[in-house]
């Protein structure tokens, strides 16, 4: 039932009648507007909105914080030139002397761009091109390392490290000081800072009937330019001990420079056996002693993201680039002189450490291990090959080293023996937990607020 009132049926009808009746005065004025526009000019059409264009742009406001990037100006209170650093220890062969352990270090700038080549850990790469220049702590496994490639130089057979440690303990540094020491040093070097990508189904892959293995061609050929492009002169007095056919059917002859073989390696279609063959002449060489250097190495004793045809996985073993290296490290492709210097990391979450890895390598672990727990044979076997070496904690004379570069980059306002004493304590010796705890005193403190 409504509640309005219904209206009376004369009225409604009224309603209706004045709708319908032809008013004269609505008439008139319409006829007056017809007049008078065909008396004057035509109305002119009411004004279209502007489409939204890229093509124009209004002006760029002239007052405030706008207007031309000429104009702007960088008034940071505290900005200031870069450090210099020129009194620190140079990281040359000779440098390394027990006397300058937990002394703050510079690169050489010419060492470095060449490692660069081969890429560089992204925190790594960002602590190096900090003002002031690449700079690092010598510590004592940075001369323990040292000593073992002046070892394997001076006549010892090659070694086959894996650098293990805790998160944090300078792993990667570690291995980038080792693989600068080697260039310095006359070595042939190969850096490889992110083994995951051998792995991680970035790279095209097509079986090999031939090799019974899945082949990388892009990831070859660009292993041979990294490798030609910092080795070039070494690699020019190093040749091919034996003939070696390739897989388009051409046949590089013995005593074939490998600066040259290295060449061939451009095109893809051939990549894989050249790599092949430059990698196991140098091997076998003792001129130049290789050390192929392997971050994120844990890569290599997982299951690989790649898939067969039939959607099976693959191991890291049934791909050509890791396969090659797999082979110097068990023993199964001779290895004369050199060394392979592999480290794990913590920093790719993909790819954590196995049971096998663990088993293995003695590392500690959170899953107690039994003798039920299943284990993958060939990679158990793979990673067994390898010596561990431990990166223990900070010495206070290395932490000490540390706090003095990080005052002088201006990574940390700490002064005194409080800041240091405390900032070490709280990483409990952690390399990176220690770097992080004096980057936080960078926060004002009451006093500046």
């Amino acid at each position: 039932m409504s509640l309005l009132p219904r209206p009376s049926a004369a009225r409604a009808a009224a309603t209706v009648a004045a709708a319908t009746a032809p008013s004269s005065s609505r008439g008139f004025a319409a006829s007056s507007l017809l007049l008078a526009a065909a008396k004057g000019k035509a109305p002119k059409a009411p004004a279209k909105k502007k489409a939204s264009s890229f093509a124009k742009k209004p002006p760029a406001a002239k007052s405030g914080s706008g207007g031309r990037a000429s104009d702007i100006t960088l008034r940071y209170a505290e900005a200031r030139p870069p450090p210099d650093l020129g009194d620190f220890v140079r990281f040359h062969p000779e440098s390394l002397i027990a006397s300058n352990v937990g002394r703050p270090s510079t690169f050489p700038r010419q060492t470095i761009e060449q490692l660069r080549a081969f890429g560089l850990p992204r925190r790594l790469s960002k602590d190096l091109d900090s003002p002031g220049g690449p700079t690092s702590v010598v510590r004592q496994c940075t001369l323990d390392m040292a000593q073992r490639l002046d070892g394997i130089k001076s006549g010892k057979k090659a070694a086959k490290w894996v650098l293990a440690g805790e998160k944090g303990s300078g792993r990667s540094t570690l291995l980038l000081q080792t693989a600068s020491y080697a260039l310095e040093s006359g070595w042939i070097v190969l850096y490889v800072p992110h083994a995951s990508e051998w792995i991680n189904s970035s790279s095209p892959y097509r079986y090999s009937p031939s090799t019974s293995t899945f082949h990388q061609p892009a990831l070859a050929s660009k292993l041979l330019g990294q490798l030609l492009s910092v080795n070039a002169e070494a690699l020019a007095s190093v040749t091919l001990p034996k003939s070696v056919k390739l897989e388009d059917g051409r046949e590089v002859s013995q005593g074939t420079n490998l600066a040259e073989v290295a060449k061939l390696g451009r095109s893809e279609d051939v990549a894989v056996g050249v790599l092949d063959a430059v990698i196991g002449a140098l091997a076998q060489q003792s001129e130049h002693p290789l050390l192929v250097a392997i971050d994120e190495a844990q890569t290599l004793f997982s299951r690989s993201a790649y898939r067969t045809p039939d959607d099976e996985p693959v191991e890291s073993y049934h791909l050509s680039t890791p396969l090659l290296f797999l082979d110097l490290i068990a023993g199964r492709k001779p290895f004369t002189s050199g060394a392979i210097l592999t480290s794990l990391s913590h920093s790719v979450p993909s790819y954590p450490f196995t049971p096998t890895l663990s088993s293995a390598l003695s590392l500690p672990t959170t899953q107690p291990l039994t003798p039920y727990t299943p284990l993958e044979a060939v990679h158990h076997a793979h990673a067994s090959a390898l010596e561990k070496i431990d990166v223990d904690g900070l010495s206070t004379a290395e932490a000490t080293g540390m706090f003095e570069l990080a005052a002088r980059k201006g990574w940390s306002r700490a002064t005194g023996d409080e800041g240091f004493i405390a900032s070490l304590i709280a990483a409990g010796g952690n390399t990176g937990e220690f770097a992080r705890g004096l980057s936080r005193t960078l926060v004002a403190t009451p006093a500046e607020l």
